[in-house]
């Protein structure tokens, strides 16, 4: 069978397109295809992009997301190869994209890593997880999904599999960010001009374009290498003493709270609790098609 390839990011595509009133063309989303694979290589021998402002190997262990990569079997030493296709690639597809073959079955469905956008986390809204947050649900699971736990497989192989969906992820936020860099230049403008008769100027030109490319990528690694600055973890205080009628209004507020529109816990925890509230609002990262 055909080695696999990366699925392009169409439904990002048609979005971009519609909001900015463009076309792509099919060189533009050529150069988008291969400004990836210089960075991050292929399903079958992942890379790490070149960059000067931040080293991707703070955030992705090159050997490590090799021992993920491609096929699955083992090397010479009876080391595992191919961990991610056969472990989570059936529901998170080769790409990352939560489209895996078994994805159409699950309720709810598996994750889409190429937003940079992780449910269960100890950082702020809106920055990335840590490398321990990841690991803990590889470890644990999620109950009441598909996630299973793979407390069975070394730390090594959790330690593969953790940088192996870093690099799917921040692979993904770089096609996101390239289409929509793409999408900003003149019509039958190139991502990177190669240079015709290689003179000085066009040879500095080509420097200049692929600078602004690495910049993009340079962007996104650092907001994964500085993740853990955005902790929210905090000691919690003991519960305070209280008399039965402080209780008793505290206990009023949250009901006031549990029922309203401020914290509005019962759309999705039910009237009684039992979470049988909203069902299929399960997360952001598909609205922004909505």
């Amino acid at each position: 069978s055909p080695a696999p390839q990366f699925r392009r990011y169409e439904t990002y595509a048609l979005k971009v397109e519609k909001a900015k009133e463009v076309e792509f063309k099919e060189v533009q989303r050529a150069d988008i295809d291969l400004t990836l694979a210089a960075f991050f290589g292929t399903p079958d021998d992942p890379a790490l992009p070149a960059l000067a402002d931040v080293d991707p190997a703070t955030v992705m262990n090159l050997p490590l997301l090799k021992m993920s990569a491609g096929k699955v079997g083992s090397d010479e030493l009876n080391r595992p190869e191919g961990l991610y296709r056969e472990h989570c690639a059936h529901c998170h597809g080769v790409t990352g994209d939560g489209a895996g073959p078994t994805a159409a079955f699950l309720n709810p469905y598996p994750r889409d890593y190429r937003k940079g956008w992780f449910k269960f986390k100890s950082t702020k809204v809106g920055t990335k997880p840590t490398h321990d947050d990841l690991k803990k649900i590889l470890l644990e699971g999620i109950p009441g999904t598909a996630m299973p736990s793979f407390k069975l497989l070394t730390d090594q192989e959790v330690e593969s599999l953790v940088h192996y969906v870093k690099y799917l992820a921040i692979r993904g936020e770089s096609e996101r960010k390239l289409l929509e860099y793409a999408a900003d230049l003149e019509p039958d403008a190139r991502l990177v001009t190669i240079p015709g008769d290689k003179s000085s100027e066009e040879r500095a030109a080509a420097v200049e374009q692929i600078d602004a490319l690495k910049m993009i990528v340079t962007d996104i690694v650092s907001a994964w290498a500085t993740s853990a600055e955005s902790l929210t973890s905090a000691p919690v205080s003991a519960r305070p003493e209280t008399t039965e009628a402080e209780l008793a209004e505290s206990q009023k507020r949250g009901r006031e709270l549990f029922y309203g529109a401020v914290a509005n816990c019962a759309k999705c925890h039910g009237d009684s609790a039992l979470g049988d509230g909203q069902l299929t609002d399960y997360d952001e990262w598909t609205k922004e098609f909505m």
